[in-house]
């Protein structure tokens, strides 16, 4: 064995890869939004907002799948445990990096298509539909590859993406049905989920102590 400060690498080098992931993005979507960057003459904030998350999405899906391909980017940016555990299980980190890509995808593909958008309703959709089955298969796939922890975090995680979809989702609906607040737009609750599926991932794995140093 190496010595003690080689065998803990702290996993604060992967918090800061979730947070330049989430930064960037914000940064980026806000900068757009501050500058009038239009993509087509009635692009809205939900567009902003959804190409945001989706750029999220798929530089988390790139960081997992970089970790995957590559020893030295997986040791400089990931505890010990965690590159141990991207080295001992490629196959699954693989279908699941491809995954959360295709879903960043499909949100992107959902935010540039409508009237007088880069692609049209009928592109749109189908791109949507397209990536979203095909990442739905391949994480399906990966299910009967999880241990038992990360099956318990899969769960758990799931069951917390539930329950505040109902609370705010819900409550924004409801509230917005008694006129105390503005609808969201279609974009806005479809983003929405995205968002509170990647809350609800980051609550189960902090609840389950996995980002705690080894």
């Amino acid at each position: 064995m190496t010595s003690a400060t080689t065998s803990k690498t702290p996993k604060w080098r992967t918090l800061l890869v979730w947070a330049i992931c989430g930064g960037g993005g914000y940064l980026i979507g806000s900068y757009l939004a501050r500058n009038g960057f239009e993509l087509w003459p009635s692009v809205g904030t939900d567009v902003v907002i959804a190409l945001g998350v989706a750029l999220i999405y798929l530089l988390l899906g790139l960081f997992l799948l970089g970790a995957r391909l590559s020893p030295a980017f997986r040791r400089s940016t990931m505890s010990e445990l965690d590159a141990a555990d991207v080295e001992d299980q490629k196959p699954l980190f693989s279908l699941q990096s491809v995954a959360v890509i295709l879903w960043a995808i499909a949100l992107a593909a959902l935010a540039l298509a409508g009237h007088g958008a880069p692609l049209s309703s009928t592109a749109g959709a189908a791109m949507f539909l397209g990536a979203m089955v095909l990442g739905g298969v391949l994480y399906w796939r990966s299910l009967p590859m999880l241990d038992e922890l990360m099956r318990a975090t899969t769960l758990e995680s799931a069951a917390i993406t539930y329950g505040l979809v109902l609370a705010i989702g819900g409550g924004w609906m409801a509230l917005g049905h008694l006129d105390l607040v503005a609808d969201p737009t279609m974009l806005v609750l479809v983003t929405m989920f995205w968002v509170l599926a990647l809350v609800g991932t980051v609550v189960a794995v902090a609840r389950r102590g996995m980002l705690e140093d080894d």
